[in-house]
Formats: structure tokens, C-alpha cells, sequence
């Protein structure tokens, strides 16, 4: 006997599904969603919060790589 399930999801979900995942099945696009969601976890420091950029180091950085490209070639 076989160990599938069937999962019930709206109508939305389910083309939203079908609109991302290529040439994979709907099972493996799923599988690879929930595989990806667990193991990809941020890092967490000492105190518990993970390490984030803030909103003013992102703007820096943007702001570091414009400069850098304007001086490309």
C-alpha cells in the first residue's frame, strides 16, 4: 500500500504552484519548498535575533555599489 496523502489547497495556491515551478511536479516543487524553508535558517547570535542588515546598512551598501559601478568601464 502507498504512503501518499492528499494535500487540499485553494484554487489560488495551486496556481500559484503551477505558475513557479517549471518543469518539476507539483510534488517536487512542494518538496523542494519545504526542504529549502528548513534547512535554509538564518544564523543566530548569542543573544537569540538573527543577523539582519539594517535599513541603513543596506542603503550604504547600495549607495557603495553604485559608486563602484560608475567607475567601471
Amino acid at each position: 500500500m502507498s504512503d501518499n496523502k492528499i494535500l487540499v489547497v485553494t484554487a489560488d495556491l495551486a496556481q500559484k504552484i503551477d505558475d513557479n515551478r517549471g518543469d518539476m511536479s507539483r510534488v517536487e516543487f512542494i518538496e523542494a519548498l519545504i526542504d529549502n524553508l528548513l534547512t535554509d535558517k538564518p544564523e543566530f547570535k548569542s543573544n537569540g535575533k538573527a543577523d539582519y542588515a539594517t535599513k541603513t546598512e543596506i542603503l550604504s551598501f547600495e549607495q557603495d555599489m553604485k559608486q563602484l559601478l560608475k567607475k567601471l568601464p
